[in-house]
């Protein structure tokens, strides 16, 4: 498989704390990769690391071949990576449609795509209106990931991908998975009691959280 994204000892520094330290992995073409850990294992901090809001301060972090260790956030954004931060960080004061408008950097939203995100999550439809801050803490997850895939991208990085949804909203966030992913089958989990067949699902062929990178179908819608 051709390498899409890559990590050789990277370390991370915040402040006077060494939070990673020599972090190793790669992330193929097709490929869906899940940093598993407990709290505080760094899971966060890598995703965070590779989208440049915090610097690598040693090792090398390489997107298609191109090294970005050093690139400022935006400009990784550029390359075509979209990223779901475990805070949601949606724009509380503006509306849904806002929000969606601002993450759509190459032109007006694409109207059939946007029907497409609606039929995973029609709760933005409902409220493509009102302040995003009004919504519920499921919903407000909705909109973040709405965000990043809001137009085409090659890689998605998800930071706890079911935060704020309930158990029975995980299906849903599954299956819009599997259709980024078209190479791999609908996944085997439709009530809330096949969570292990859901993260068995997730995880096969992959390295292995609740922290996702997920090389997209840049041919979908």
């Amino acid at each position: 498989m051709t390498e899409l994204l890559s990590l050789a000892g990277v370390h991370t520094h915040v402040g006077r704390y060494h939070i990673l330290q020599g972090i190793d992995f790669s992330v193929a073409e097709g490929q869906t990769t899940m940093l598993l850990g407990r709290n505080g294992a760094g899971k966060t901090s890598t995703l965070r690391t590779i989208m440049g809001l915090w610097q690598a301060s040693a090792g090398h972090i390489s997107l298609g071949g191109q090294r970005i260790e050093h690139s400022a956030t935006p400009d990784i954004a550029r390359l075509g990576v979209g990223y779901v931060p475990e805070s949601m960080a949606v724009f509380s004061d503006l509306t849904v449609k806002e929000n969606l408008v601002l993450a759509a950097r190459d032109g007006p939203l694409d109207d059939a795509r946007l029907e497409w995100i609606f039929g995973f999550f029609p709760a933005l439809k409902r409220f493509w209106l009102s302040r995003a801050g009004a919504l519920s803490g499921g919903q407000k997850q909705m909109l973040s990931i709405a965000r990043a895939i809001v137009e085409p991208r090659k890689l998605l990085l998800i930071d706890e991908p079911t935060a704020g949804m309930s158990v029975d909203e995980l299906p849903v966030v599954l299956d819009l998975i599997a259709q980024l992913r078209p190479t791999r089958p609908r996944p085997p989990c439709w009530s809330s009691t096949r969570w292990m067949s859901c993260v068995r699902w997730l995880t096969a062929s992959s390295s292995c959280t609740m922290a996702s990178l997920l090389p997209t179908a840049s041919r979908r819608k």
